[in-house]
């Protein structure tokens, strides 16, 4: 498997320890695994130091989210292609051969993805139009590569230099659709996005850090803080106000009444939403765990 050596893997870890064994150990082949720790608290550093010895491990002070985790890595990155994945992801070494012989096919793409398999089975392709800052599960599998506007990062196979001449990741944002702001660039800069759907790959949303109330809070409130960044981004600052604003009317309502009905779960989604929505019209950014 020589294609391994022109291919570093990287990731981002915080609080992994339950899944990201199974994700890394396909790629123990590849040129080098950089494995970028936000702070974690639990012992899955130790557990990838004694498990992955030959990897990297660059440690963060603080958790500074996945696409600034990402971008602490890319000055080490030494191979003309980089696998990015998250922990809470399984592929099998053919499918990232097939992936790689893909990239190197689809010489103008900045990088190739695979769809994407959920719990109880169901495969998700999720895609996007010109002009659209908007992604959506396609709802099928295509019968071959195609092109979109948009590709998930959860996996997928980046020409370093490609991903370099974009910057990385836009910084600002902590979590949640940091891939669609990169997409969005990466189509800007004339980079093709392939998704290869015949390589599948399994995705256990979520599952890069134990689920609690708090984490359920920080997801739903970056969802929304981040989307309504990239709009004002990439639209313009006026419809990114009007999108907020539209959030909070269909949020305000819902977060009462699941308060008023005790229905913690839902009330924690919709009342994180709003309040997401209410900090970015007020100018406030995500705040890094510590």
């Amino acid at each position: 498997m020589t294609y391994l050596s022109d291919i570093t893997t990287v990731t981002v870890n915080y609080n992994s320890r339950a899944v990201i064994e199974g994700a890394l150990r396909p790629f123990v082949g590849t040129h080098e695994m950089l494995i970028v720790d936000n702070a974690s608290t639990d012992d899955s550093v130790s557990y990838i130091q004694a498990a992955f010895p030959a990897a990297r491990i660059i440690r963060n002070r603080q958790n500074l989210g996945f696409g600034a985790g990402i971008n602490a890595a890319l000055p080490y990155v030494a191979t003309p292609y980089l696998l990015l994945t998250t922990p809470d992801v399984l592929v099998d070494a053919d499918g990232l051969r097939r992936l790689h012989d893909q990239l190197i096919r689809y010489d103008d793409a900045a990088f190739v993805a695979p769809a994407l398999r959920v719990p109880r089975g169901r495969i998700e392709t999720w895609v996007m139009g010109p002009n659209e800052v908007q992604q959506r599960n396609a709802g099928l599998q295509a019968d071959g590569p195609f092109c979109t506007w948009f590709a998930s990062v959860a996996l997928c196979l980046w020409r370093t230099d490609a991903l370099r001449a974009l910057g990385g990741f836009d910084a600002n944002i902590f979590l949640y659709e940091e891939d669609l702001e990169l997409c969005l660039r990466t189509r800007q800069a004339g980079y093709s996005i392939i998704i290869i759907p015949d390589v599948v790959v399994d995705h256990v949303s979520s599952g890069s850090a134990p689920r609690s109330r708090r984490l359920h809070w920080r997801k739903d409130w970056n969802f929304a803080w981040s989307r309504l960044y990239v709009i004002g981004k990439h639209v313009g600052m006026k419809e990114s106000r009007r999108a907020a604003w539209r959030m909070i009317a269909s949020r305000a309502p819902r977060a009462l009444l699941y308060g008023l009905t005790i229905d913690i779960k839902r009330f924690i989604r919709d009342f994180a939403a709003l309040h997401g929505a209410i900090c970015y019209l007020l100018g406030r950014v995500p705040s890094r765990p510590q």
